[in-house]
């Protein structure tokens, strides 16, 4: 019984390495994608999980986002992949002409555990990011978007569970 036992918990290992794995790849496939594309930002985002944030504008009101980063806050430290489809509201606040566009999507996030992951200690969660940027425009050949998010995430796997994630960052627009 111990073996059986023993088997079926290397199988889940196996399995949340290969899906890391496969989930570094999709996102490292894309970003070199995206970047080759216009309408790409990419930068840093502070808060939880904190590092690199990538953002393609698909149309007005669409994008994709995604973001390879650290977390080491809420008592779990590991690093963190995700990815969102975001629906964009340019228009909705407008301040002496200048729309200050908001966004609201659903996607999935990857966290594993520190010093933990090749034992399965790891997460599978839904998102659902909620957000404000705003593009600057320095001069000709310098534009920035400072945003803010929020996204409330629930866990699917390994067991249910409810979490916050929040950042602060900028991104240069490519």
């Amino acid at each position: 019984m111990k073996g059986l036992l023993k088997f079926e918990y290397l199988l889940i290992i196996d399995e949340g390495v290969v899906l890391m794995k496969r989930l570094f790849l999709i996102v490292l496939i894309l970003s070199i994608t995206v970047t080759l594309m216009a309408n790409f930002s990419l930068g840093l985002a502070f808060g939880e999980p904190s590092g690199l944030s990538g953002k393609y504008e698909i149309s007005r009101n669409l994008a994709f986002d995604f973001g390879i980063a650290y977390s080491f806050l809420w008592g779990i430290s590991g690093y963190s992949f995700h990815a969102d489809i975001l629906y964009l509201f340019p228009d909705l606040i407008v301040i002496n002409r200048n729309a200050i566009p908001l966004y609201a999507g659903a996607g999935a996030s990857y966290l594993g555990v520190v010093g933990l992951a090749e034992y399965g200690a790891y997460h599978i969660r839904a998102r659902v990011p909620f957000g404000v940027y705003y593009p600057l425009s320095i001069n000709r050949n310098f534009n920035i978007e400072p945003f803010f998010e929020i996204a409330p995430t629930i866990s699917v796997v390994p067991s249910p569970g409810f979490d916050l994630s929040a950042c602060i960052g900028v991104r240069y627009i490519f």
